[in-house]
């Protein structure tokens, strides 16, 4: 394109003061003076020129217009160019205004504020001592001094320039200056009790006031009665279960009960409601009672002492001339019980044996067997003399049997029988006895 038109300048014809510098082909002819080099010259820098000019691809290498800005190829006005350059005024870029440029250039020491018609309006700053006042929408604010701010006076009582004329519009008291307050300084009323204090002027009500009696004014060390005066140490008499008299520390004897001094064995002890023993003895431990050569178709062990809780019935090589099993009966003072009972006995591969008329032992017992083991009676409640058996002996006939049972008395249990359940059958060999606790 730059080529093309080059050319196209090249083939006009110049004339320049009524001469032609230019041969009919266009081109300007040899050894011209002067003026032709000239045009030379100006051609070439026009070909520099154009060889600057950007070439448009797919547009035939055709001259394109650029605006004065150099902004857009295709601009073909100033708005079209900010839009393609993104600086639309007043999307992408602030607009020119005036108070912009009251702004840009305040001056020193000024506030602005607004006139009311979107004007910014320049204020210098007032005086010392004054303060930034309004005058109501419609007028202009200014710098004023706080006498002159009648508002303030009137509303908040803060514009005397003295502190103390601004305490007393405030309404208040000698104790805003203090930075600590003492005894000197108090004259209201007596704080109450209920609010942290003793409700009193004085010592004594104060101490009347809270209860506190002759005592609270006492120096030194004091115990025992809370009545009377102490003053320094003291002799102090201790009576009642505690008995000692001394001042400082002194020794104290605990009183005496009828317990004797020493050790018991299996201790029965009474212990009253200040935690004293009052009673102690020994127990007995297991009492083993007389034994009894088995002879006779019954055995009685009798005087069995109150508190019992427990009963060991043994047998040692004991035997009867008879088949009927052994049995076991308890009472009372009211005699011996027959009936009540829940009992039951068994062997190894026999039947199971019962009774309801005392504690059966034996199950399937032999003539002549020879019968070793022991039964043990416990009582499992003292209000329904109640009481549990449980044995277990060996026959060598195969009379060997375990047996359970339960009774209840009708009192506490005193007397314990061995007999057999026909009653008849006598016993003809062995030792029977018993023990207790």
């Amino acid at each position: 394109m730059k080529r093309l038109l080059f050319a196209v300048l090249a083939s006009l014809s110049l004339t320049a003061s009524g001469n032609d510098y230019f041969n009919a082909s266009g081109a300007p002819a040899t050894g011209a003076s002067l003026v032709s080099s000239t045009i030379r010259t100006e051609f070439s820098n026009i070909a520099a020129g154009f060889d600057k000019l950007p070439t448009v691809t797919g547009n035939g290498n055709l001259m394109c217009a650029v605006n004065s800005g150099g902004t857009a190829l295709t601009a073909v006005s100033a708005a079209t160019a900010r839009t393609n350059l993104g600086l639309v005024i007043g999307t992408n870029v602030q607009a020119w205004d005036a108070d912009l440029d009251t702004l840009a250039a305040p001056g020193n020491w000024k506030v602005f504020y607004s006139n009311g018609s979107a004007a910014a309006v320049a204020l210098a700053l007032g005086a010392d001592a004054t303060i930034f006042a309004s005058n109501g929408a419609a007028a202009a604010p200014t710098f004023r001094t706080l006498a002159n701010l009648g508002g303030l006076l009137a509303t908040n009582n803060l514009s005397d320039v003295t502190a103390a004329t601004a305490r007393t519009n405030l309404g208040l008291g000698s104790l805003a200056t203090l930075s600590t307050v003492n005894d000197s300084n108090w004259s209201g009323t007596d704080l109450a009790i209920a609010n942290g204090g003793t409700g009193a002027s004085t010592a004594a009500d104060a101490r009347t006031n809270l209860g506190l009696g002759t005592l609270a004014t006492q120096s030194g060390t004091f115990s025992g009665t809370s009545s009377g005066t102490n003053t320094g140490d003291q002799t102090i008499t201790l009576t009642g279960d505690v008995t000692g008299s001394g001042t400082g520390s002194f020794a104290a004897t605990l009183a005496n009960t009828a317990v004797a001094a020493g050790s018991y064995t299996l201790a029965s002890i009474t212990v009253d409601s200040k935690g004293r023993l009052t009673a102690a003895s020994s127990g007995s431990g297991l009492t083993l009672a007389t034994p009894q050569t088995a002879n006779s178709t019954s055995h009685d062990f009798s005087s069995i002492p109150a508190g019992t809780k427990r009963i060991v019935i043994m047998l040692a090589g004991v035997s009867s001339n008879g088949t009927s099993n052994y049995l076991i009966q308890i009472g009372d003072s009211g005699g011996l019980e027959t009936s009540g009972y829940t009992s039951q006995a068994s062997t190894a591969g026999a039947a199971r044996d019962t009774s309801t008329a005392g504690f059966i032992v034996t199950s399937s017992t032999a003539a002549a067997s020879v019968v070793e083991g022991a039964v043990t009676l416990s009582l499992m409640s003292s209000s329904a003399n109640t009481w549990v058996a449980t044995g277990m002996v060996v026959g060598n006939s195969g009379a060997e049997g375990m047996s359970a049972g339960s009774k209840s008395l009708s009192a506490e249990l005193d007397r314990v029988r061995v007999t057999t359940v026909n009653g008849t059958d006598a016993f003809d060999a062995g030792t029977l006895n018993i023990q207790y606790q």
